[in-house]
C-alpha cells in the first residue's frame, strides 16, 4: 500500500498538471488579437494566469518538500495521464472560437479546477496533512473568486461580441444582463 506522502504527492502532481494545461490555453488566448477589444475580459484572463502560476509554484514547493522518490517512468506516466485528461477537456477551447466561447470554456475550466481542489482538500484532511489542506483551500478560494468575477464580465462580452456581428441590436442592456445574472447567483446562495 502506498504511503500518505506518495498518495498526496500524486494528487498534488495531478493538480499541477491540470493547472499547467489551463495556463497554456490561457497563453494562447492572451496572444489572440481579438481579446484587445474586450479589456475587462483580457484583465480577468491575465489575472487567472497569474493566479494559476502562483498555485503551481506552491504545489511544486509542497511536492518537492515531500521528498518522494519516483522513477522517471512513473513521473512520465503520471504526466501523460494528466495531460491526456486535461487535453480532452480543454480541446473545447479552440483558437478559432469567439472570445465569448473562450471565456465560457475558461469559466468551465475554473469550476473543474475548483472541484479538483475541493477533492484535494478533503484528501489532505483525511491524511492529516495541514500544509496541503491549507494550500488547496486557499487555491479553491482564489478560483471561486475568479469565477464570480468572470461571471460579471461575460454578459458584457457576449452582448458586445454579438453586436459586432450584427446579432445583438440593443447594447444598452449590458448592465441589466450583469445585474440580473449576479442577482441569480446571490439568490441561489440563500437556497438551502
Amino acid at each position: 500500500m502506498k504511503s500518505s506522502k506518495e498518495i498526496l504527492h500524486k494528487y498534488a502532481s495531478d493538480m499541477m498538471g491540470v493547472e499547467r494545461h489551463f495556463l497554456e490555453v490561457l497563453g494562447y488566448q492572451t496572444a489572440d488579437h481579438r481579446l484587445k477589444d474586450y479589456m475587462e475580459a483580457k484583465e480577468i484572463v491575465v489575472k487567472i494566469q497569474q493566479v494559476l502560476a502562483t498555485h503551481i509554484q506552491n504545489l511544486e514547493r509542497y511536492a518537492d518538500g515531500l521528498d518522494v522518490k519516483r522513477s522517471e517512468s512513473k513521473l512520465k506516466e503520471a504526466a501523460t495521464k494528466v495531460t491526456g485528461m486535461a487535453t480532452g477537456f480543454y480541446n473545447l477551447m479552440r483558437l478559432e472560437d469567439s472570445v465569448m466561447r473562450n471565456l465560457r470554456d475558461d469559466y468551465t475550466a475554473l469550476h473543474m479546477a475548483a472541484i479538483s481542489y475541493t477533492m484535494l482538500h478533503a484528501t489532505a484532511l483525511a491524511h492529516h496533512d495541514t500544509e496541503l489542506s491549507m494550500i488547496s483551500l486557499e487555491n479553491l478560494k482564489d478560483l471561486t473568486g475568479l469565477a464570480i468575477e468572470m461571471s460579471r464580465v461575460i454578459p458584457a462580452v457576449v452582448i458586445k461580441e454579438l453586436s459586432f456581428e450584427g446579432k445583438a441590436p440593443d447594447v444598452t442592456v449590458i448592465q441589466q444582463a450583469i445585474d440580473n445574472t449576479q442577482s441569480a447567483w446571490r439568490t441561489s446562495q440563500s437556497v438551502k
